[in-house]
Formats: C-alpha cells, sequence, structure tokens
C-alpha cells in the first residue's frame, strides 16, 4: 500500500499556513522519515493522514483510494490506518493481550491465532497479562506496535517512537521495529527530530523546515 500526498495545505490561522503545498509518495512497503524541529508540522501531518484534522485543499491517498480531497473526506475509523503516537497511548484498564486485540477485525480462533503470533513476535508472551503500570518502556513500546498492527493497516504511522527510552534499548528496538516493518512489508512514515532515527529506519527523508514555506 503506497502513500501519496499531493499539493497538501493546512493553517490553524488565517494567513499562517503551517503544511504548505506539500507533495511526497511513500512505495509499498518503504520507510519515509519525517524530520525537523518542534512546531514545524510533522506531528500534525499525522493528523492530517489519520483524518483527525481536515485539510485547507490537496489529496491524500492510500494505493488508488482516495482518504482526502476537494469534494471528499473520509473518517478516520474507516481509514486502516495504524498509529503509534509518543506517549504509547495504551489502554491502562486492559491487559497487553486485550490492548493489542482492541480494534482487531479477526474474530475467532483466527483472532486468537493472530493474537498469539504478535505476542510471540514481540516477545510479550510472558507478559500478556499485565497492564501497563506494571510494564517497562520498551514493553509499551512493543505493545503499542503490537496493537497497530493487529489491525492489518494499510499504512503504519510512528510518532517519535523512540523518544522516551534510553540509547541502549532504543538501539535495539529499532533494528527489532524495522525487521517486522520489512518482514510483513508495511508502508511506514515515521515522524523523529532524531537525526540517527531517520538515517536507520528510512529509505527516504523528508526535512519539513526545508520543504515548508514559512
Amino acid at each position: 500500500m503506497s502513500l501519496n500526498i499531493q499539493h497538501l495545505n493546512f493553517r490553524y490561522k488565517k494567513n499562517q499556513p503551517l503544511i504548505d503545498d506539500l507533495s511526497f509518495t511513500i512505495p509499498t512497503g518503504k520507510v519515509l522519515a519525517v524530520v525537523g524541529k518542534s512546531g514545524c508540522g510533522k506531528t500534525t501531518l499525522i493528523s492530517l493522514i489519520l483524518g483527525l484534522l481536515k485539510p485547507q485543499s490537496g489529496v491524500i491517498e492510500v494505493s488508488d483510494r482516495i482518504f482526502s480531497d476537494h469534494t471528499l473526506f473520509i473518517p478516520t475509523e474507516v481509514r486502516s490506518i495504524g498509529v503509534v503516537f509518543q506517549d504509547y497511548a495504551l489502554f491502562p484498564h486492559l491487559s497487553v493481550s486485550q490492548n493489542i486485540t482492541f480494534g482487531m477485525k479477526k474474530t475467532g480462533k483466527a483472532k486468537e491465532e493472530l493474537l498469539i503470533k504478535l505476542l510471540r513476535m514481540f516477545d510479550l508472551a510472558n507478559v500478556s497479562f499485565f497492564y501497563p503500570f506494571q510494564l517497562s518502556g520498551g514493553q509499551m513500546q512493543r505493545v503499542a506496535i503490537a496493537r497497530a498492527i493487529a489491525t492489518e493497516p494499510s499504512l503504519l504511522l510512528l510518532d517519535e517512537p523512540f523518544s522516551n527510552l534510553d540509547s541502549t534499548l532504543k538501539t535495539r528496538l529499532r533494528k527489532e521495529l524495522m525487521d517486522i516493518i520489512h518482514s510483513l512489508n508495511i508502508t511506514t512514515l515515521v515522524v523523529t527530530h532524531d537525526q540517527e532515527d531517520a538515517s536507520f529506519m528510512a529509505d527516504q527523508t523528508l526535512d519539513l523546515n526545508l520543504l515548508l514555506k514559512r
């Protein structure tokens, strides 16, 4: 599933464009890193792709399916996009297994089989009945990513996925995540302020500070 953004425009205030005539494409299975300083529009871009914000103009398209243009705006809940937020946004009252299966499309035996596969893939089987407050930062990150993948998304969005981790854990999880993304051939957009993350993960990099008109 490719992501195609064409001539995207968004502003919070009149005459102060934040996203200004932005265009880019992520081919199927590739990773794009969006970098830039705080306030340049990185998280806003994720919100526009998710449908949490509506652009003033432009096209958002995933594989030949239009999510947003001048005549159409598809709601967030039917866009089939997996997202991992900076704070992971796990449900505190749900166990690891319940967090992962939340929003899963499969039912019955197929649902159980996918859960077992993801628990093994992310090395979470031994904490499957734990709640978020019982987990380490690395475990919470893996649960958040597993939950995003469990929905079988057409696109994966990662918002500063390693910002809360120490350098040793970041290095290990970065590699593990890339192995998973490549093995599942998931088209991915990762927002980061860390050039090392971008260099390690991305097939291409988009610097909003350079490309967006202020």
